[in-house]
C-alpha cells in the first residue's frame, strides 16, 4: 500500500505502479505474504501464526523459481519488480543473498543505468540506501561514488509534512511547527539536527571535524539537560512525538560528537524506551510527518536486534521511505542519502582518529 499503516494509497502508486502489479501473475501471492508478514510481526498482533507466514513464504519463493526459469530477457522487467518486496522479512544472511540476486538480475537487464523503468529505478535506489543506512554499512547495488556525486532533484518547495531535519529548507521547523503538530521543543531540536547534519553533508560547508564535534557534543549536552518527559499510552501525540525526537536526537548528536557508530550506543534500556514511545500513538499518527519519522527510524534501525520486533521496526523504515517517495522520490532519496553521508563521514573520520592516535602511540 505504500503507506506505514497501510490505510490508504498515493497518486503515484495508482498510476505508475498498481497497473502492473494487477496484471503480474506473482504480486497478488507477494501481496498475501506481505500482508502475512506484517501481522505476524506486529508487536500486539496474534492474527497469523509465523508457522502460516513461513508456509506462505515458501510457496511465494516456488512460484518465483518457476518464474524466473523462462526467458530472462522477457519476465526480467517483472522479476524485478516483484522480487523487491521480499528482502526485509528473512535473516541477515539471507537478505545480503538475496541482493546479491538482485544485483545479479541488475546486471543481466544491463545494468542499473540501463533500466527503463524510472520508477522501478528510483525504488532501488531508496532501498540501497535504506539497506546501507540500517546496517552501516556501503551501498550495495549502486556505485557509491556515483550515488554520493548524482545530481538529486529535490523541488525548492514541497508541502510541511515531508520536511526533514536532514535536509535543507528555506523554512524552519519552528515556522512550520503548528502545521507539524511539534512542540516547541521538537521543532527546536529538530533545526538543530538539520543545522548539525548540513555542516557534514553540504558541499559548500567547510566546517573541521572537531569543530563539528564541539557543536554535537553542545547539542548533546542541552538535549540531555532538557526536562524529561515520560509518555503515557494516553500521552497526546505531541509529547510523545517531543520524547521521540529528543531521545532519537540524543542518539544522533552522540555518535557525531564522539564518531562512533549508532548501532553502538544504542542498549537494551533504550530500546526498551523507543518501542515504548513509538507504540503510544498508532502508525497513522505517525505518518502525519512521515520525513520526520524516517530519520527517527533510520537512527533506530541500527540498534535493532535480530528478531521480529527488529524486522518489524525495519520494515517500518523501509516503508516510510517509500511513502516519502511516492510522494516526491527527491525528498526521499535525499533523506536517505544525506544520512548515509552522515554514517560515512562518522565511520571514516572515526577511523582517522584511531590512525592518528596509533601513529602517535
Amino acid at each position: 500500500m505504500c503507506s506505514v499503516d497501510g490505510s490508504t494509497t498515493s497518486a503515484l502508486f495508482r498510476r505508475e505502479m498498481l497497473p502492473w502489479m494487477i496484471q503480474s501473475p506473482l504480486m497478488p501471492h507477494i501481496a498475501i505474504l506481505m500482508a502475512s508478514a506484517s501481522q505476524t510481526a506486529e508487536p500486539t498482533s496474534l492474527i497469523v501464526k509465523p508457522s502460516e507466514m513461513i508456509a506462505i513464504k515458501s510457496q511465494v519463493l516456488g512460484l518465483i523459481n518457476d518464474f524466473l526459469k523462462q526467458d530472462f530477457t522477457l519476465v526480467g522487467g517483472e522479476a524485478l519488480r516483484a522480487v523487491i518486496h521480499l528482502w526485509w522479512w528473512g535473516t541477515t544472511s539471507s537478505l545480503w543473498a538475496h541482493m546479491a540476486g538482485i544485483k545479479q538480475m541488475i546486471k543481466l537487464r544491463g545494468g542499473f543505468q540501463a533500466m527503463n523503468d524510472p520508477v522501478l529505478q528510483q525504488v532501488f535506489l531508496v532501498t540501497d540506501f535504506e539497506l546501507a543506512c540500517c546496517f552501516e554499512r556501503d551501498l550495495f547495488l549502486i556505485d557509491p561514488a556515483m550515488a554520493n556525486h548524482m545530481d538529486i532533484p529535490i523541488p525548492p518547495t514541497y508541502p510541511e509534512f515531508l520536511r526533514s531535519p536532514l535536509l535543507a529548507y528555506h523554512e524552519t521547523f519552528r515556522h512550520d511547527r503548528m502545521v507539524l503538530g511539534l512542540s516547541p521543543e521538537a521543532a527546536e531540536i529538530l533545526d538543530d539536527v538539520r543545522f548539525l547534519t548540513l555542516s557534514i553533508t553540504s558541499p559548500s560547508d567547510t566546517t573541521s571535524t572537531r569543530k563539528i564535534q564541539s557543536t554535537a557534543a553542545w547539542l548533546h549536552e542541552r538535549i540531555s539537560t532538557s526536562p524529561p518527559l515520560v509518555p503515557s499510552p494516553n500521552a497526546p501525540f505531541i509529547t510523545v512525538t517531543t520524547s521521540m525526537i529528543n531521545l532519537t536526537a540524543l542518539l544522533y548528536t552522540l555518535s557525531i560528537s564522539m564518531l562512533i557508530p549508532i548501532s553502538e550506543l544504542w542498549t537494551t534500556t533504550l530500546l526498551h524506551e523507543f518501542y515504548t514511545n513509538l507504540y503510544s500513538i498508532s502508525m497513522s499518527q505517525w505518518k502525519e510527518i512521515p520525513a520526520i519519522f524516517l530519520w527517527v527510524l533510520l537512527v533506530a534501525c541500527p540498534g535493532s536486534q535480530e528478531d521480529q520486533r527488529g524486522k518489524w521496526l525495519r520494515r517500518k523504515m523501509a516503508v516510510a521511505g517509500m511513502q516519502v517517495g511516492m510522494e516526491d522520490f527527491g525528498v526521499s532519496i535525499g533523506c536517505l542519502r544525506a544520512f548515509w553521508r552522515v554514517q560515512r563521514w562518522v565511520q571514516d573520520e572515526g577511523s582517522k582518529q584511531e590512525a592518528s592516535q596509533d601513529g602517535a602511540g
